[in-house]
């Protein structure tokens, strides 16, 4: 009976070893957890939101990477604003930095290059909804646009819209090297893009 238990005693250390290895691994590869700032201190709580809005650039560089992810496009490029790719199952959930309804990009080519994100919420009864720290966000409404399973649509142009117009707020942003807009950050257009 006593090997038995030095063999249990043994594996379980083994096993306890081996756990704490790959928990140590997995720290190490992911790095340090990183949490936003108290809400206290708006300037650190805005720089904490741009900084996961810039990671979300970084995971669409190109448009193929987008579309293959489900954006669409919502709106063909337009100097000032880019092209619009909207990911439509987004757009009725609660606002999250780390999911913009749309990406914006310096053309329509599979190869363009993401120039910013857009943020589109519904919360269309009374001011902008509370989202990004501190008063520089710039939210805007296209009363006229209705947004519904298959698209976006002028209002009266669909079945789907019914003449209702859905409002919802809107807010682009500049988080990407090279296309920060010289305007703002949360300006509603960028210069840069001619």
């Amino acid at each position: 009976m006593r090997p038995l238990r030095q063999h249990r005693r043994v594996f379980g250390l083994a096993a306890a070893l081996l756990l704490s290895v790959s928990l140590l691994a997995f720290l190490v590869v992911r790095g340090p957890v990183s949490r936003p700032p108290p809400a206290t201190d708006p300037a650190a709580l805005l720089q904490y939101q741009l900084k996961e809005a810039r990671q979300v650039a970084v995971r669409y560089p190109t448009l193929a990477k987008a579309t293959a992810a489900g954006y669409t496009q919502a709106a063909p490029y337009a100097p000032g604003i880019g092209s619009h790719y909207m990911k439509y199952s987004l757009i009725y959930l609660d606002f999250n930095v780390k999911a913009p309804a749309m990406l914006l990009f310096n053309g329509d080519d599979p190869s363009s290059k993401i120039v910013g994100l857009a943020y589109y919420v519904y919360h269309s009864h009374g001011p902008p909804p509370d989202t990004f720290a501190g008063p520089y966000a710039q939210w805007h409404q296209h009363q006229h646009v209705c947004v519904g399973p298959s698209g976006a649509h002028l209002d009266g142009d669909s079945l789907e819209c019914k003449h209702r117009g859905q409002n919802a707020w809107m807010l682009h942003l500049w988080v990407v090297d090279g296309y920060q807009a010289p305007q703002a950050v949360f300006s509603n257009n960028c210069s840069i893009l001619q």
